[in-house]
């Protein structure tokens, strides 16, 4: 069995903030955090003019929280996730290795030696991040839906910018998205 990709992900804490980021502005709630946005500065400018109206002095204290829950929470829900990982592998950089044959995709974790075969129709969508790729496999049986997490750096055999090509022609069901961060 030749393989034509093989992985080696070292998952730090600044790749789980980069994964919590992904998933905070892909969500769906950009409208709704933007109407609070726009509705915290109109209120505050009319609370320095001094136009001191219940809505004004109301919106302050509350928006101001829920700006930084917006802001701060994803960092700190990436940073509780890392040390489960790391406690639940007994280690302070988890390691994955994932290597792709011409049948099936394997993903190995390198402290507990576990390892899960992949079929190619169980791919859905691959996620381009700034560093890494995220790959959906779909749920089949027992297992869940789960994110394989692949370092754009950590090809040990073949090139990240041909990994794209190869999942195209071996997955045409998958979607693929790119996201770049301010």
């Amino acid at each position: 069995m030749e393989t034509y990709f093989v992985n080696r992900c070292v998952r730090t804490q600044k790749m789980e903030q980069e994964i919590e980021a992904y998933s905070f502005w892909s969500r769906r709630d950009k409208i709704l955090f933007l109407f609070w946005v726009l509705f915290f500065l109109a209120c505050s400018i009319l609370f320095a003019k001094g136009e001191k109206t219940f809505d004004s002095i109301l919106s302050t204290v509350p928006i101001a929280i829920i700006l930084f829950s917006y802001f701060v929470m994803p960092w700190s829900k990436a940073k509780q996730a890392y040390r489960r990982m790391c406690n639940q592998l007994h280690t302070d950089e988890p390691e994955f290795l994932t290597s792709f044959s011409n049948e099936n995709a394997e993903w190995l974790t390198v402290q507990t030696r576990g390892k899960v075969s992949f079929s190619y129709t169980q791919f859905t969508e691959c996620i381009k991040l700034e560093h890494l790729y995220l790959l959906t496999v779909a749920s089949s049986g027992n297992q869940p839906e789960l994110t394989l997490v692949l370092s754009k750096a950590g090809f040990e055999n073949g090139d990240s910018n041909d990994f794209t090509g190869f999942l195209k022609e071996k997955c045409p069901q998958i979607k693929f998205c790119s996201y770049t961060f301010l």
